[in-house]
């Protein structure tokens, strides 16, 4: 199976806080992140996740994490890339021509 890119779920935010948690990092309350998530899956496993925060004129991408488990470990530095590389697709669907990243 490849890897593929989904929409940001609410059933994800515990496994995406997970990640934030072992990593040391902060967790944001569910409410301040936007809408338009991206989740990305290899063979059900999820790997990486990050969100398009739009403006008027532009957009950007904020809050990443990716899975820190060790069975992981292999696909994470691809499943970043897809999911980077997802987010510009999904950026340039919703019609902005300039993406910042955070």
């Amino acid at each position: 199976m490849t890897m593929k890119s989904r929409p940001f779920l609410k059933e994800d935010f515990e496994e995406y806080a997970r990640w934030l948690e072992k990593r040391g990092r902060a967790v944001p309350v569910p409410a301040n992140l936007s809408k338009h998530g991206l989740m990305v899956e290899h063979d059900g496993m999820r790997l990486a996740a990050g969100f398009i925060f739009t403006q008027d004129a532009f957009c950007f991408f904020a809050n990443f994490a990716s899975n820190p488990d060790e069975e992981a470990k292999k696909k994470r530095g691809d499943a970043v890339d897809f999911l980077i590389q997802s987010m510009l697709d999904e950026a340039k669907k919703m019609g902005f021509k300039f993406c910042a990243v955070n």
